[in-house]
This record gives C-alpha cells, sequence and structure tokens, in this order.
C-alpha cells in the first residue's frame, strides 16, 4: 500500500484507501509512502482517541521475559560521502512553544514540559520491579574513530535575544531533585541527590572527576561554585567523607571540623600568607617545664618553658 490519507481539509488521492471522519484497521497496516492524518490517532488495543492527546498509545504487556517497547525508533547514521556541513541527527524530537499574549505565572498557572515521564508501580500491585527509572540514556563508543566528547544527558538552558530584550526568570535550573515521600510504614534506606559511580570494566582512563565545577564568574552580584545554604551550626550541614570526617560551618563566618585537621604546607591566620617553608629551632640543654611562677622565677626556667614549648609545637608540626 503505497500510503493512506485520513482525509479532513485535504485533497484526497483516489489511488489511495480512504477514511474521512473516522474508522478503524484491525490487524497489521503497511505503508510505504507518507501515512497523514489531519486529526488524532491511537495505538494499542487499550488505546482511543482523546481529545488531550495528538497520538494515544495504550496497552497492556503480559509478558514474563525479554525486552518490551511501548514505541521503539532505530535510526542508522551512515552518510554516503564526506560531510560538507554540520548534522544533527535525532531520532526523536519534541518541540514545544508558548505563542501568547495570555500571562501563565498567575493564580492558574502554565506548565510547559518538553518531556514527561511518569514510572509507577500501580496502588493495588503487591509485587515489585526490582528498578523503577524514569529517564534512561545509555551512550556507547564502540567504533574505531576517535569521539571529542561523550553525553549521557545534556541539559541546555537558554535565556535568548531574538529580538526582545524583555522578559525576567527567576530560577534557572541545570538540574533539580525534587523528592516526596508520605508512606508511613514504607522506608527508603538510602537517599541520593546525586551519586556518580566509580567507572567499572577496567579500561583505559586518565583523569576521573566525580564532580568537575568551573570557575562561575557569570553573576553581578554573586557567584559560588557550590553553596551550602544550611545554618544549623551542625555538621550535617557540612561534607563528609566516609561518615567519619567533616568540615561544616558551625557559626557566622566559622568554619569547623569534629576531627583531626593536617595542614601539609602550612596556615596563615588573619588574612597572612604562610611561609614558603617551615621555620626550625635549635635548643639544647632544655628541661621540660610547664609551669612556672611569674613573680618568683628565673631566666634559666623561662628558657626551659620555652624549649618545652618550642618542642610541644613541633609534635603539631608547627615550628
Amino acid at each position: 500500500m503505497p500510503g493512506i490519507t485520513r482525509v479532513s481539509g485535504h485533497t484526497h488521492d483516489a489511488r489511495y484507501p480512504k477514511l474521512a471522519g473516522g474508522g478503524a484497521i484491525t490487524g497489521n497496516l503497511s505503508v510505504s509512502g507518507n501515512l497523514v492524518t489531519s486529526t488524532r490517532a491511537a495505538i494499542g488495543a487499550a488505546a482511543s482517541i482523546q481529545a488531550d492527546r495528538a497520538l494515544d498509545v495504550n496497552e497492556t504487556r503480559t509478558d514474563v521475559t525479554g525486552a518490551n517497547y511501548g514505541a521503539h525508533v532505530t535510526t542508522t547514521v551512515a552518510p554516503s560521502g564526506a560531510l560538507t556541513g554540520a548534522m544533527t541527527v535525532r531520532p526523536m524530537r519534541a518541540y514545544l512553544e508558548y505563542a501568547s499574549a495570555v500571562d501563565g505565572t498567575g493564580t492558574n498557572k502554565a506548565y510547559l514540559r518538553g518531556l514527561n515521564a511518569r514510572v509507577q508501580t500501580a496502588n493495588t500491585a503487591t509485587g515489585a520491579p526490582y528498578e523503577l527509572t524514569g529517564l534512561y540514556s545509555d551512550v556507547a563508543h564502540q567504533g574505531a574513530g576517535n569521539v571529542t566528547n561523550m553525553y549521557s544527558a545534556y541539559l541546555g538552558l537558554q535565556s535568548r535575544d531574538t529580538g526582545n530584550e524583555a522578559g525576567n526568570v527567576t530560577n534557572m535550573y541545570g538540574a533539580a531533585v525534587v523528592t516526596t515521600l508520605t508512606k508511613n510504614t514504607g522506608v527508603v534506606t538510602n537517599w541520593y541527590g546525586f551519586h556518580a559511580a566509580d567507572p567499572a570494566g577496567g579500561g583505559l582512563l586518565t583523569n576521573a572527576y566525580g564532580m568537575y565545577v568551573a570557575d562561575i564568574t557569570a553573576g553581578a552580584t554573586l557567584n559560588y561554585g557550590i553553596y551550602l545554604a544550611g545554618t544549623s551550626g551542625l555538621a550535617r550541614q557540612g561534607v563528609w567523607w566516609n561518615g567519619d570526617t567533616n568540615i561544616y560551618r558551625s557559626g557566622p563566618n566559622v568554619l569547623a571540623t569534629d576531627d583531626a585537621l593536617s595542614v601539609a604546607l602550612g596556615a596563615g591566620f588573619f588574612g597572612v600568607t604562610p611561609p614558603a617553608a617551615r621555620q626550625t629551632y635549635t635548643v639544647t640543654n632544655a628541661l621540660t617545664d610547664r609551669a612556672f611562677d611569674a613573680n618568683a622565677t628565673s631566666i634559666e626556667e623561662l628558657a626551659d618553658v620555652l624549649g618545652t614549648l618550642i618542642a610541644d609545637l613541633g609534635l603539631w608540626g608547627m615550628p
């Protein structure tokens, strides 16, 4: 069948079957040309024409093994010769645009979402899958050529001048993780706002960064590479390593740790830059003395106390 057209406002080609005003096809449909519908379509055993969607895909899968797809798109890119210009290939593309003078930011808000995926277990289900994943991306380099960049997810935000400089944005989020927990008995053991796993497989890798933040300079007022908003003064608002070492804000302009602090190159206080090299003192014949009477002492005793102080500071790596 070279093509089938469901006509409403189109000129119909008599060579093609015509479904005017509605109709259904049972079984398989093979189209070698174009398939056009000017209204809506439904695919799947449980699908139906819905006023709020151009295409309704609805079916129940009873498979007990294998990979199953509600929709499957395969696109193979095989240029026939050298590229003559930039090329971008998209197996699927969603384009969503707000084009109205109506304000959608008031009491009744407009939400535009390019891709909306919801994966859930039914509230009547007593069994459970091993994993639920809202968005799954798997990018693989298997060829012999050299790839410059690989992105599992590329998230772009733009506030562009395309002929209109007006229009403010209150908040921009490259990625926002919002979690809701309402179960009173079901327990979530571990929650991760962001999790970077160590690369596996044993392949060659030169440099690895669990998180890399470029120098942030674009802000007219504030610029922060990483910002922790907690002000409780508790270690929970800080950074932890392996559950036993931390650094956090204990009060206004105060940085604290509940653990030992080791400084390899030196420490400067009150804005003073530490010396490039550690200073050394040579003390001989000093006796250990950590107590003296300021009203009844001698130069020799003070020398012993000073020698003891220098030795004690040396234990902390200071002089």
